[in-house]
């Protein structure tokens, strides 16, 4: 439960704490982990940059009228808050209907159930916990729009969801579990292997991680990778697609 400041809780995993960052948006930093979602320097900033510009979310969504973005890691829910304006305001200014798949994952379900309930988003407040074939997600639905977050191991459960149907091929990745070092199996080249099965052959990749590991196991897992600029004090990101720019 939250503490009366709101900064706290506990989840499934352990203590979280709220943390405002230099571009008044806030992270979480979570006590199993000991890391943050984001960076300190900007959490909004940086989801911007790194995911929504880094992937060509609008670029995507102008040439195809559709995205099927897979979130690796949902953590406080903010990528998706920021792609859903992003395709509001293209979908706005083109008068077009766009469809919108969302896929996350997600170990903590307490976690997600909080982001869920402290957010105005009108998507977030239907959403409902699903148990099926021996997966649990949470899912919202409306016109235009489906919402699946998985609960639990991502290696595993997408997996399953992928042999259930549950998954469209994705458009953009955001790569943004937590490190290499603290999250180590959602950085192998078999879990680049299995996201390259679920995507379109245009599909771009993002993450903020340039560790030599992780760009060897990209390319083994089959990517193209490039080094782009990073966010903040980082000097660089990594961009990975199945064709070249």
């Amino acid at each position: 439960m939250p503490d009366e400041q709101n900064n706290l809780f506990m989840g499934d995993l352990g203590q979280y704490r709220k943390i405002l960052t230099g571009d008044g948006s806030n992270t979480l930093w979570s006590e199993y982990f000991d890391e943050t979602n984001h960076s300190t320097a900007g959490a909004k900033e940086e989801t911007e940059f790194l995911y929504l510009q880094g992937c060509k979310i609008a670029e995507i969504i102008q040439l195809n009228k559709r995205l099927n973005l897979l979130d690796v890691g949902f953590g406080m829910g903010l990528s998706f808050t920021s792609t859903l304006q992003l395709l509001t305001n293209v979908s706005a200014s083109t008068a077009s209907c766009i469809n919108f798949n969302y896929c996350s994952i997600e170990l903590d379900q307490k976690l997600v159930q909080w982001v869920l309930n402290n957010h105005n988003f009108s998507i977030f407040k239907s959403a409902t916990l699903i148990s099926k074939d021996g997966l649990r997600f949470f899912e919202a639905t409306s016109k235009n729009f489906n919402m699946k977050i998985f609960i639990g191991d991502g290696t595993k459960t997408l997996r399953q969801a992928k042999l259930q149907g549950l998954l469209p091929k994705f458009d953009a990745i955001y790569q943004d579990p937590f490190s290499p070092k603290k999250n180590p199996a959602l950085w192998t080249c078999s879990w680049f292997e299995f996201l390259k099965s679920i995507s379109n052959q245009n599909v771009h990749l993002s993450t903020y991680s340039v560790a030599s590991s992780v760009h060897k196991a990209l390319e083994q897992g089959g990517w193209t990778v490039f080094k782009k600029k990073g966010f903040g004090k980082k000097r660089f990101s990594t961009y990975a697609c199945l064709q070249g720019l």
